[in-house]
């Protein structure tokens, strides 16, 4: 029955952030593409660091993407980017193989001033 809860309460979830986005601003239609691209803002791997394709925030990210990070929290989490005028995401996972340890590099555009 959790699992059931589970699935469903997901479902949900993105549903209502899909709706959200669709029934937001009239602006957001003609969102702004963030000049210059996201992928060219971010720096290269330390020495040692390897880029890994199956990071959470490989590459372009919507706020959805972001949101689901917040797992139970994921409905109240993609509202608020989007209301705070979330527009485009970008980020690569860096790992260091012999320690295991990971970088997260990530830039994230908004078309509200306050949310800078």
């Amino acid at each position: 029955m959790w699992i059931i809860r589970q699935i469903v309460k997901r479902m949900l979830c993105g549903i209502a952030i899909a709706a959200a986005t669709a029934l937001g601003p009239l602006s957001a239609s003609a969102a702004p593409s963030p000049s210059p691209a996201l992928g060219s803002l971010l720096l290269p791997g330390p020495a040692g660091y390897v880029s890994v394709a199956t990071g959470p925030f490989h590459g372009q990210f919507t706020a959805t993407d972001y949101a689901s990070q917040y797992q139970s929290q994921t409905l109240e989490a993609g509202i608020t980017l989007i209301h705070d005028g979330f527009v485009d995401g970008h980020g690569t996972t860096w790992v260091q193989r012999p320690t295991g340890r990971v970088l997260l590099e990530f830039v994230i555009a908004s078309s509200a001033a306050s949310s800078a």
